[in-house]
């Protein structure tokens, strides 16, 4: 497995973009992996797409991580998870 690259993140947006459009990607909220005191650096593995339209066991358990951390922020539909 190699460190994420900003060609991923650049990638990832493009597949997006075919799926929903640019005007929907570029609103999209983009999700960090949980470091929450910023003790570390620490390095990305993954880009990937969180959406309620997938139906997907990994999906729904990311869905609630976030409601559950994000504060008064609730998952919206779709976005990018960096972790």
């Amino acid at each position: 497995m190699e460190q994420l690259k900003f060609k991923d993140i650049i990638d990832l947006y493009f597949k997006l973009c075919e799926k929903y459009g640019s005007k929907v990607v570029l609103e999209m909220p983009v999700y960090l992996g949980d470091d929450d005191e910023l003790n570390g650096i620490h390095c990305a593995w993954y880009c990937e797409e969180v959406s309620n339209d997938k139906d997907d066991e990994t999906s729904q358990t990311t869905i609630e991580m976030i409601n559950e951390r994000a504060g008064n922020i609730p998952f919206k539909g779709k976005a990018i998870l960096i972790s």
